[in-house]
């Protein structure tokens, strides 16, 4: 990648029942991805905490997003609905702030369909590039 390009940086915090779980595998053996994605696997969506998104931005996140078991197969029956409340907490947050709620969001994907996972990492990518940098990163420092 040239030097002048922006490279996003990302955390993707992802249900261990989700689509995330069937494509694990081949995302940890994908070393591209992982040099912009930093994976946090969780035993729940519904275990995240709007603090968790803010420190991913303080530690140099550009983006984050949390991946979740669709409506009504939570495996912890409650946990994905839990999951929409913190994300929109920490979506306010993050725009009071100054960072930005868009920065942020959550996928509540069927294990069934292939390659979830992948589409909306792209889908992630390709938003924090077009918003560029957190204004956490120093003013809009590249990454390496």
């Amino acid at each position: 990648m040239p030097e002048n390009v922006f490279e996003p940086r990302l955390v993707a915090f992802c249900c261990r029942n989700s689509a995330y779980a069937k494509e694990r595998d081949g995302i940890l053996k994908n070393y591209s991805l992982l040099k912009i994605l930093k994976i946090v696997e969780l035993p729940c969506s519904g275990k995240i905490e709007a603090y968790y998104f803010l420190k991913a931005f303080e530690e140099g996140a550009d983006g984050a997003y949390l991946v979740g078991c669709p409506r009504p197969d939570c495996h912890y029956l409650e946990g994905n609905l839990r999951a929409i409340g913190r994300v929109g907490q920490a979506k306010k947050l993050l725009n009071e702030i100054g960072i930005g709620g868009e920065r942020v969001e959550l996928y509540l994907l069927d294990p069934a369909i292939p390659a979830g996972f992948w589409d909306v990492t792209l889908k992630m990518i390709d938003r924090i590039i077009s918003l560029g940098p957190s204004p956490l990163n120093k003013g809009g420092a590249q990454h390496a």
